[in-house]
């Protein structure tokens, strides 16, 4: 998405999204209705997940969601005791005006950061000019992203650029975080992979938080510092051998359907790959391959960009193993 669309949307967020503290009276599970008093609101998918987790429903009972007369029981019976309670807290509900639909349910602790807000700041630093394949937005999450980089007189393996990202969440869904990658090139058509260098995540409870965010994105590693360590990881000796790179995969957290993708991804470019085996540098640059020539290629490539993120945060703890 481009800058304007994605300030569009975080301008109407801060517009039309209010707050509103109080203690959950009723739960409707099969209209996806919550009543807050005499105020009554549609359930938006994120906001129905958090009325249960602010109801302390055990998850083994959520697990029951398809069966709505079983929960709504567990459901009424929870408030029941709740309004019973001398010691029970309210609830911050952030909904949208127009709709009338919650949009989050958060402790009163929470601190809604507008994205609207957290542009403005954003675009006094680094521009208008967003890196449109990494940058989104809805409902429950914001994440823009900004890429410089050289395209002349590069040679594969060279750090040519560098990305940063801001994500945040009026939901609540994740916190706010700010992360620096430098761009590697991978493959002689040009593809880099990014090399997460900073990463700052901070809950959203500081009434000072973009200060403290934009002072903490500007402690950056040296260049130096990063190639130093992309030069130690082609060196290192192999760490598994391509009939065992799923083992290697589950280790590091790499779920089990991107492991075959993964592995063709090795063959196509075999860096990193030795009479011996396969080092961390190997699996990295495969699994930097999959997600910037096909993962993000794919239909609907804004709903598999969360993924591409998570994908990239482990492909870079292989450059340290």
């Amino acid at each position: 998405m481009n800058f304007e669309a994605i300030k569009e949307k975080a301008i109407y967020q801060k517009k039309y999204w209010e707050e509103m503290d109080g203690r959950i009276t009723e739960v409707d599970l099969k209209d996806n209705v919550v009543r807050i008093g005499d105020v009554e609101l549609f359930l938006s998918p994120v906001a129905k997940t958090q009325v249960l987790e602010r109801l302390k429903i055990p998850g083994t009972v959520r697990e029951w969601s398809k069966d709505l007369d079983f929960l709504q029981i567990a459901v009424d019976k929870r408030i029941k005791r709740l309004t019973e309670s001398k010691h029970s807290s309210p609830e911050r509900i952030i909904f949208d005006m127009k709709s009338r639909e919650a949009k989050a349910v958060r402790t009163t602790k929470y601190k809604r950061l507008f994205n609207a807000d957290l542009m403005a700041v954003v675009e006094k630093k680094y521009g208008t000019d967003l890196d449109e394949r990494f940058s989104y937005i809805d409902d429950e999450r914001m994440i823009v992203a900004y890429k410089e980089m050289k395209t002349e007189n590069t040679n594969v393996g060279d750090t040519v650029g560098f990305s940063v990202q801001i994500r945040n969440s009026e939901a609540g869904i994740m916190r706010l975080s700010a992360a620096q990658y430098w761009l590697r090139k991978i493959c002689t058509n040009g593809a880099v992979a990014p090399i997460k260098e900073v990463d700052v995540e901070m809950y959203h409870v500081y009434d000072d938080i973009y200060d403290r965010l934009m002072v903490m994105t500007d402690q950056m590693l040296e260049t130096s510092e990063v190639m130093a360590l992309i030069n130690r990881a082609e060196v290192r000796p192999a760490l598994t051998t391509v009939d065992r790179l799923s083992e290697m995969l589950t280790k590091y957290g790499v779920q089990k359907i991107y492991h075959e993708p993964i592995l063709l991804a090795l063959k196509q470019e075999s860096i990193g790959v030795s009479a011996d085996g396969i080092n961390g540098y190997a699996i990295h640059n495969a699994i930097t391959r999959y997600v910037s020539h096909d993962f993000l290629g794919q239909e609907n490539a804004n709903a598999n960009l969360w993924a591409a993120q998570q994908l990239m945060t482990q492909a870079y703890q292989f450059l340290r193993v």
